[in-house]
């Protein structure tokens, strides 16, 4: 076939407009489908069919690859079906204008499709036939499938085929099988009709463009991806045959055919289940083929149910005949099953929320989809779209997203939460130009229109990054604040003042919301962003508040039960809940008025306040200490006077509040109690790390105390607890934990030699390399031994086995790592797509100061072409 095909563009690229017919002729099926699945409109696609291969005949001389064509002709009907559904929803747009409510006329496909008397009868016929017959009649004269095949994907016996289509052609009356022959006669009649309509219209003269050079190669590989993308729309184009009558059993398995004939097409094992159209706690029988295994060791089944909260359950098969079987209920909450037969043993895999890499090449196997359907045969509402949601999770184009949330809506026009997606992908694809920004404004007005009283459709609409957001959390606010998302509409406005405006109207619009939702979980942090945005424009009053607050805490100690899934930022210097942040603020506003005396009275009385949150004891304890901490009040320089007694009984007065079990209640600690059991757990091992942490920074702070009155026990103790509380960290800390090498030094001065060794080694083998700890362990070493010979074989230990790894630059060229061979190379690695500009600054800043030692820092993030960044990597996060 391939061969074929390169003899075929050969030709036509020498100028035979013949040899391009033949193309035609033979793509034509897969043109139309793909054409038909996005559109369904058949008065649409032999039009657009048209333009599609005239595009191909044009653009022909650029393709590189000629055992690409398929993919090739498959991506270039999609980008002509983006652009005309680009131009008919700006058609539509336009009509909105006049009339909202027109907008939102999707036309299903029963409004559009009719069926020819003959069509109608043929299939009256077929519905006397037993299930399994029609099935088989169907697949043989309608798809053209052999026998074998038609075994193979009903996994019955060969003879048993052949004797169900000798049975029907018995029962079948004569007339009705010369009517099936017409119709295929018709269908081959309009390839040929439709070749001959390209090549009437083709250019005489072919514009022979010169081959691509190396960024068209670029280009392509970058573009690979679409081959599998495209290669699914035409085959579930051709298949959407079946949407017409959603009953019919016929249809149901032409399209589960096709879809096997693409996954054996590919080469990966292709899944088959019955019944076609799984109800909610239904038992499904899964079968696969091509799968590796033994009756002890079988394959596996994996699924998933939720691509954004992802969690891989596995069902072992067994093994029938040919076929691995599996058997499963579907769950009740579920509106699609992900699926992916795999090797034995393999999995379950670690879905981690936060190992944003290693995830998702894990999800990018679940290729095929079980969607659940209701008793009348549609998918269930939010079924396709969560196909949408997986492919926003893998990162595939937005016009994948869109097409997803088209068919959704279609079949669900009121399942709102698919038209926020809808819009984003819209603005994706847009770039954000005004027109497409128009657009979506247009959409959303006519939703509005059309559910007046529903308060999701202005909460759906707010989702979407547009310049109009705030408009409408205040109209959801003022209208439904009743609403469940009310407070946190009303929250969300209050964010939209930029801090640095110093506006009155962001305090006015805080203290609205503390007035107006005295229960709401972002109470707390409404508080501490008032006193926060008082501070810089109203000192007087942010101290008037926060002596409030202040006092507020000696009545109401305790507030667990009010606090529980409050959200909050965890990471607010100064501390959590709002009175102890009203502390740390009032403690600097003390200092910046010169009010010492009475700044030192307020750290006093903090001692004997119990306040269950650590953060102002570590605050004003560091401060005391003569520590630089993150200011409260930005730009705040004010001079605190150095108090270690002070400093130590302040950060001792936290040490009973900063465990776990008290840090776990603080608002922030516990806001994932509406996500998934399994996102929970994941969540409260974070949760638990960062409270870990906030023991290991009082106990550090403490020890440096310590260590600066020169009373190195007391240093030693706070230091041995805090490498026991580190090894209770999972999580590695982003900032740099100087416990081990400290240790090691306390350990060198009382004479602990071993101690200070071992705790020398640990400060190198965390961080891979520490200056000042391997300074240590030669003076440990030229004391004891005199000599530096048993230094080396220690180290060696320290440091991780290099991987191997493949280096690439911006253009896709390759990298020599001889170049870097000798050198420690310290990877900086972002998920995010833009770098803030002070890590760029600190890289920068590590880098020339890492330089005069040979060493190089590289920057690498994730971006498809990292502007700052000098390469690019591909790396897992696991």
């Amino acid at each position: 076939m391939a061969e074929r095909d390169r003899l075929l563009i050969e030709r036509t690229l020498a100028g035979d407009r013949n040899a391009f017919g033949h193309l035609v002729e033979r793509y034509t099926p897969l043109v139309r489908g793909v054409i038909w699945e996005a559109l369904r409109r058949p008065d649409e696609v032999e039009d657009l069919a048209q333009e599609v291969f005239t595009r191909a005949y044009e653009q022909l001389s650029r393709l590189r690859r000629f055992d690409r064509f398929p993919g090739w002709l498959c991506r270039i009907a999609t980008n002509a079906v983006i652009d005309h559904q680009r131009r008919r929803q700006q058609r539509e747009a336009e009509a909105a204008t006049r009339n909202p409510r027109s907008a939102l006329h999707l036309r299903r496909p029963d409004e559009v499709l009719e069926e020819d008397e003959a069509t109608r009868l043929l299939w009256e016929a077929l519905d006397h036939l037993e299930p399994v017959s029609r099935q088989i009649v169907v697949l043989h004269y309608f798809e053209q499938c052999s026998q074998r095949q038609i075994a193979r994907f009903l996994d019955r016996s060969l003879p048993m085929v052949k004797w169900r289509l000798f049975e029907a052609k018995i029962r079948l009356h004569d007339e009705l099988f010369e009517k099936l022959g017409r119709e295929a006669q018709t269908r081959f009649a309009s390839r040929r009709q439709l070749r001959d309509k390209v090549i009437a219209v083709l250019p005489v003269p072919l514009l022979l463009h010169p081959r691509p050079g190396r960024w068209m190669a670029s280009r392509m590989r970058r573009g690979a991806w679409l081959l599998g993308t495209a290669t699914a729309l035409g085959v579930g184009g051709v298949a959407y045959l079946a949407w017409q009558d959603r009953t019919d059993e016929v249809s149901l398995v032409s399209r589960e055919a096709l879809r096997q004939q693409q996954a054996a097409v590919q080469g990966e094992p292709w899944v088959t289940w019955t019944p076609l159209q799984p109800r909610p706690g239904q038992m499904v029988r899964l079968t696969a083929a091509g799968l590796t295994g033994t009756e002890s060791e079988p394959p596996v089944l994996h699924y998933l149910t939720d691509p954004w909260y992802p969690v891989d359950h596995v069902v072992p098969m067994h093994r029938e005949d040919t076929l691995w079987v599996a058997r499963l209920t579907v769950p009740a909450a579920a509106v699609a099953l992900f699926l992916y037969p795999g090797p034995p043993g393999e999995g379950p895999y670690p879905l981690n929320q936060r190992a944003y890499l290693t995830t998702r090449r894990y999800l990018d196997r679940y290729r095929q989809v079980l969607l659940v359907h209701d008793d009348a045969g549609r998918p269930l509402p939010g079924a396709i779209h969560a196909e949408a949601r997986m492919a926003k999770r893998l990162d595939h184009p937005a016009e994948e997203v869109l097409a997803y949330t088209d068919r959704e809506l279609a079949l669900h026009p009121d399942y709102l939460q698919a038209y926020a997606d809808r819009w984003t992908a819209l603005l994706e694809l847009g770039r954000r130009s005004p027109a497409a920004l128009a657009q979506v404004r247009s959409e959303q007005e006519a939703l509005q229109g059309r559910y007046p009283d529903r308060p999701e459709v202005l909460w759906w609409s707010a989702q979407v990054p547009t310049g109009w957001q705030d408009s409408l959390f205040r109209e959801l606010s003022r209208r439904y604040p009743q609403f469940e998302k009310a407070d946190d509409a009303a929250f969300r406005i209050t964010q939209g003042y930029p801090h640095e405006s110093r506006v009155p109207a962001a305090t006015a619009s805080l203290a609205e919301f503390v007035r107006a939702f005295p229960d709401s979980r972002y109470l707390d942090e409404a508080y501490r962003l008032w006193l926060a945005e008082l501070s810089r424009t109203a000192p007087d009053q942010a101290a008037k508040l926060a002596d409030d607050l202040i006092e507020r805490s000696q009545a109401v100690p305790s507030r667990s039960a009010a606090e529980s899934g409050q959200s909050i930022s965890i990471s607010t210097p100064g501390g959590s809940l709002p009175e102890a942040y009203a502390y740390s603020l009032r403690f600097a506003l003390l200092l910046r008025e010169g009010k010492v005396t009475e700044a030192l009275g307020l750290a006093r009385r903090l001692i004997a306040s119990g306040l269950r949150d650590p953060g102002p004891y570590l605050h004003l304890g560091q401060r005391l200490a003569g520590e630089k901490v993150a200011p409260v009040i930005p730009g705040d320089s004010s001079a605190c006077p150095n108090d270690l007694g002070l400093a130590i009984q302040v950060l001792e007065a936290a040490l009973p509040w900063a465990t776990p079990e008290h840090l776990l209640q603080l608002p922030g600690y516990s806001t994932y109690f509406d996500m998934p059991a399994h996102v929970r757990t994941e969540m409260r091992q974070f949760y638990l790390d960062q409270a870990l942490g906030q023991r290991q920074s009082l106990l550090l702070a403490l020890a440096r105390c310590h260590q600066t009155r020169g009373d190195d026990r007391a240093a030693g103790r706070c230091l041995e607890e805090s490498a026991a509380v580190r090894s209770r960290i999972l999580a590695s800390p982003l900032q740099d934990d100087p416990t081990f090498f400290l240790l090691g030094q306390t350990n060198e001065r009382l004479g602990r030699w071993e101690a200070a060794e071992r705790a020398y080694l640990q400060a190198v083998a965390q961080d891979f390399s520490h200056r000042g700890a391997e300074a240590g362990l030669r003076r440990l070493h030229r004391q004891r031994y005199g000599h530096l010979k048993l230094l080396a074989p220690l180290l060696q230990t320290c440091y991780p086995q290099a991987p191997e790894f493949a280096l690439q630059d911006s253009l896709g060229r390759s990298v020599k790592r001889s170049d870097y061979r000798g050198k420690v190379l310290l990877l900086w690695y972002d998920s995010f797509e833009e770098t803030p500009v002070p890590t760029l600054e600190r890289l920068k800043a590590w880098a020339e100061a890492h330089r005069e030692a040979g060493l190089e820092v590289l920057h690498l993030r994730r971006s498809p072409e990292p502007r700052p960044s000098p390469l690019r990597l591909a790396l897992d996060d696991d």
